[in-house]
């Protein structure tokens, strides 16, 4: 079932970064989740403040990441961002709660907690 649930969202998704050129940009942003910032952390400074930034090179990893991400009906606070997952193709961007944006404009959600054991944080 859970193989279902990842290609279902990596077609969902559209993330193209297979086709044996391997992974080329997979990066993600973190911020911790719990962490109150003086400055607002928003999408578009994200990265500058980003705690770690962790450059995915494992496709394995990077599909389990993917698998993560799901449609939402919320809205993500855009002064609360905590994390950007970047691919070749879009981003998401997620506040503290785990609420996110897709850059095609979707609401998405994902498990920070699940994201972080992903991370192998």
């Amino acid at each position: 079932m859970r193989v279902l649930c990842v290609i279902s969202v990596l077609t969902m998704f559209s993330l193209q970064y297979a086709g044996g050129k391997g992974l080329k940009n997979f990066e993600v942003f973190w911020v911790p989740p719990q962490v109150e910032t003086y400055t607002p952390v928003t999408a578009e400074n994200i990265e500058k403040m980003a705690f770690k930034i962790v450059a995915i090179r494992n496709e394995r990893q990077a599909d389990e990441i993917v698998g993560l991400i799901h449609k939402s009906d919320q809205a993500a606070n855009s002064t609360r961002i905590r994390v950007k997952i970047s691919t070749d193709e879009q981003f998401y961007n997620f506040d503290s709660n785990g609420v996110g944006v897709s850059s095609a404009g979707e609401a998405v959600g994902i498990d920070l907690k699940k994201l972080k054991m992903a991370l192998c944080e």
